[in-house]
C-alpha cells in the first residue's frame, strides 16, 4: 500500500520516513531488474533514479541528520544514583516495588544491550572468575503462521547484533551482588534465564522495557 502511495504523482515522498523512501526504492529497483532479465522490458527504468542522500532527505524535511555516534545519550553520575535508589526502592514492609530490578542495575555495570541481559543463562556466567559470557540476544518478531505474518508479537532467541558482540564481559562486585539477587528472586536451574519470568522462561522484552 504504501509503494502505490508513493507511486501516486500527487503524492510527495518526503512526507514519509527516509527508511521507507529507501525500501520502496530497493523494491523498484529489483522488480524491474527481474523484468530487465527475463527480456520482458527493454531497460530498467530504475538505472536513471538515484537514491536521494539521507542528510539531504532529513534536511528537506527541516530535520537535523547527526550520525548515530553523535545521538548517543548517557546517564550523568547524579541521574544513575537516581536511577539505582528507584530501582531499588520499596514499600514500608521492605519488599521491592520493581521485579527483576538487579537486572538494570547489572547492565548498567556491565554496558550489556537489554536483549543480550534477558538471553542471558546461567550457565553463562562464572562467578568464581567474575566473568560472563554474551552469545545470543533474546529480539521480538512478528508471530507467523508458515510464511504468512499474524497478528502479535514474540519474543526469539537469535544472534548478538554484530560478530563482535559475542564477547566475554569482566563483572564487578556490584553486578555479582545484583546476579545473586536475580536468582534468590527466580532461580530455575543451570540452563534457564538469569532474567526469568514466574515459570521460568524468557521475560518478555515488551515487559522489560515498560518497566524500565
Amino acid at each position: 500500500k504504501t509503494l502505490i502511495l508513493l507511486l501516486h504523482p500527487s503524492v510527495n515522498p518526503l512526507v514519509y520516513g527516509y527508511s521507507t523512501v529507501k525500501k520502496a526504492y530497493v523494491l523498484l529497483n529489483e522488480y524491474f531488474k527481474t523484468l530487465y532479465i527475463e527480456e520482458l522490458i527493454n531497460k530498467n527504468p530504475m538505472d536513471n533514479v538515484e537514491m536521494i542522500k539521507k542528510a539531504n532527505f532529513l534536511s528537506s524535511q527541516g530535520k537535523e541528520f547527526l550520525p548515530e555516534c553523535e545521538m548517543v545519550i548517557v546517564f550523568t553520575k547524579e541521574e544513575i544514583e537516581k536511577f539505582k535508589k528507584e530501582a531499588c526502592s520499596t514499600y514500608s514492609n521492605g519488599k521491592r516495588k520493581y521485579k527483576q530490578a538487579g537486572a538494570y542495575i547489572l547492565m548498567l555495570n556491565t554496558g550489556i544491550r537489554p536483549g543480550e541481559a534477558l538471553a542471558l543463562k546461567n550457565s553463562d556466567i562464572d562467578l568464581e572468575n567474575k566473568r560472563m559470557y554474551i552469545h545470543k540476544t533474546l529480539k521480538e518478531v512478528n508471530k507467523r503462521e508458515e510464511t504468512k505474518k499474524t497478528k502479535g508479537r514474540i519474543a526469539k532467541l537469535g544472534k548478538t547484533k554484530t560478530k563482535t558482540s559475542k564477547r566475554t564481559v569482566p563483572l564487578n562486585n556490584t553486578a555479582i551482588k545484583m546476579i545473586k539477587e536475580l536468582r534468590n528472586e527466580s532461580y530455575f536451574g543451570k540452563e534457564t534465564p538469569l532474567i526469568c519470568d514466574e515459570k521460568g522462561n524468557y521475560t518478555n522484552p515488551v515487559n522489560f522495557r515498560k518497566r524500565f
